[in-house]
């Protein structure tokens, strides 16, 4: 679920708790344990990143189709492997999509051999594609679209990599009757 009804806050008393699965297009692993206040608001943090859930239909990001034809695309290359956004840890991957919260991924087998593959980012028109070859330090890139994806999950993962690594246990999430965000450490930090 990407946005806690507000409803369920007021439904709650003061000092009640609403556990909850939480997460965005680009991260389905999260459990927020939110606290209700006596101001008619909730806050609490991400108590585990290693869930998932399945989402309701409603709810569910579009996963597209990868393009057949790449030309005309952006090229580039990156040091920044794929796995560190999105498989190896966790809690990178939690950050990163709370920077990119609207960005789908996947990963695609390549031809080339057993550790090559293709790692995708979408949302709407804009694609990204990361190349890996087995052992390669220098990946290739291509995007296309009005948005430069890999550029924007990049720029996420530097910016998680900037503030110390945190862990998910350090990010919570506020919910009040105007607004719905994320914050790192307190309430008082919103992440944007």
């Amino acid at each position: 679920m990407h946005a806690v009804p507000y409803q369920w806050v007021v439904q709650t008393k003061p000092g009640g708790v609403i556990l909850i699965p939480w997460g965005n297009a680009y991260d389905n692993g999260a459990l927020a344990r939110l606290t209700v206040d006596g101001h008619g608001a909730a806050y609490g943090p991400f108590v585990d990143n290693t869930v998932a859930f399945m989402w309701l239909r409603a709810q569910r990001a579009p996963r597209p189709a990868v393009p057949a034809d790449l030309a005309g695309a952006a090229e580039s290359a990156t040091t920044l492997h794929p796995d560190a956004v999105a498989f190896d840890d966790y809690d990178a991957t939690f950050a990163v999509g709370l920077r990119v919260p609207d960005v789908t991924t996947k990963f695609q087998d390549a031809d080339g051999g057993d550790d090559d593959f293709a790692f995708w980012a979408f949302s709407g028109p804009s694609w990204a594609r990361v190349d890996v070859t087995d052992g390669a330090v220098t990946h290739r890139v291509r995007q296309q679209g009005p948005r430069s994806l890999w550029t924007e999950i990049e720029a996420a993962y530097q910016w998680w990599d900037k503030v110390g690594h945190p862990e998910t246990g350090r990010f919570g999430l506020a919910v009040t009757s105007d607004r719905q965000y994320v914050y790192l450490d307190s309430p008082d930090n919103p992440v944007a």
